[in-house]
């Protein structure tokens, strides 16, 4: 008995790594990290930065709760918010999870 053909297409791809000094991070988050009894209805907001190639806003992934609120950089349905170009090359990440 022959074995099946492969039905996997053929591809190919290519990529540059950018060589960084300083790896990305996240500053100005809201609310401040180990802040207790914050409202569950509280918006999040955060800034990433990276001075050296920006941020590529298709790696920016947020999850409240398990739940996926941000992926590649787009706001989930279920959830009000933004992902805002800073002008210098980071992103400004706002969500309400409040409405949830």
């Amino acid at each position: 008995m022959t074995q099946p053909e492969s039905h996997v297409p053929r591809f190919t791809y290519s990529f540059t790594c950018v060589s960084e000094e300083t790896p990305p991070v996240v500053v100005s988050r809201s609310p401040a990290p180990d802040t207790n009894e914050v409202a569950v209805n509280s918006n999040i907001s955060f800034e990433i930065d990276d001075n050296d190639s920006g941020v590529n806003i298709g790696t920016i992934n947020v999850t409240i709760e398990g739940i996926h609120a941000v992926i590649n950089g787009v706001i989930q349905s279920g959830y009000q918010g933004s992902v805002t170009p800073d002008g210098s090359g980071g992103y400004d990440v706002a969500i309400n999870p409040g409405t949830n």
